[in-house]
């Protein structure tokens, strides 16, 4: 499985050093809590409405796909009526 390094700047002013900082421990095999996600690119497409959604859980994430299929199996159900 390929995974990605999502670095999450927004929250800190000085984005340029926390991005070196942030890079530098990604290719150290560190991580810098909150800053750096590894994440598996084909799961952005499990979160409905949110195509790059990193900070996901993948227990969240299990849960939205089964809210989806039963909404899914629900509105079938309907329509057969």
């Amino acid at each position: 499985m390929t995974h990605a390094h999502v670095f999450r700047l927004l929250p800190h002013e000085d984005k340029g050093a926390l991005l070196a900082e942030a890079v530098a421990a990604a290719r150290e095999g560190r991580t810098i809590a909150s800053v750096i996600h590894e994440v598996d690119p084909t799961s952005f497409s499990q979160t409905p409405g949110s195509p790059f959604a990193y900070w996901v859980s993948e227990r969240d994430r299990r849960i939205q796909m089964a809210q989806r299929q039963l909404l899914e199996e629900l509105i079938g159900r309907r329509l057969m009526f």
